[in-house]
This record gives C-alpha cells, sequence and structure tokens, in this order.
C-alpha cells in the first residue's frame, strides 16, 4: 500500500472521529468506555496526547533529533491522562482537534 492512500484512509478515520466526537456532551464523556476504568474522556484525552507525542517525535526527526515520546515517561503520560479526562466535553474535543500533523507530512 502506497502512503498516500493510507493518509486518505487516516483523513477519512479523522473525519468519523471528528463528526462522533462533535456530538458529545459532558455526560457522554464521563460515561464508562469499553476499556476497563476509563471513561471516553479518558480515550479521547488518550488521543490527543498520543497524537501530540507522534507529533513531537516526527518533527525531532526531521531537525535529526531523538525525541522521547513522552519527555516525563509513562507516569507523565499517565497523569496527563488522568487529569484531561475531567474536563468538559467542548475541552477535550477543542483539545484534540483540528488534527496536528507533524512537519514531515506538512511538508514545512
Amino acid at each position: 500500500m502506497r502512503i498516500d492512500q493510507v493518509l486518505v484512509g487516516v483523513a477519512g478515520a479523522q473525519r468519523r472521529l471528528e463528526t462522533v466526537s462533535g456530538r458529545l456532551r459532558d455526560h457522554d464523556v464521563r460515561a464508562p468506555s469499553g476499556l476497563e476504568e476509563w471513561t471516553r474522556g479518558h480515550v479521547l484525552t488518550h488521543l490527543a496526547r498520543n497524537a501530540d507525542s507522534q507529533t513531537g517525535m516526527l518533527d525531532g526527526v526531521s531537525r535529526g533529533e531523538i525525541v522521547a515520546q513522552y519527555p516525563g515517561g509513562d507516569q507523565q503520560r499517565s497523569r496527563d491522562i488522568e487529569v484531561g479526562a475531567y474536563r468538559s466535553a467542548g475541552e477535550i474535543v477543542d483539545d484534540r482537534l483540528p488534527l496536528r500533523l507533524p512537519a514531515p507530512l506538512r511538508g514545512d
């Protein structure tokens, strides 16, 4: 599969995520997810922090640097997700939208 085909699939998945999550209200993000001990707010916050971490690593590569995925390690990752999960639905959705592409994919 070519990279342009993969990116089309990624963009489609992102649009579906935006559509579904854009309808969420505070009580929706407090609801349980399919993951033990995680609410939907945890899952959406995880997606946002993971996107930030991937973007940071790829931006580092574009500068010729090796960058840690989570600068504060797994403890920071867990803490950021836990704190972020209890924000309002609007804050959670705004945090992970729009898709933040790393420099190599933006063409910077």
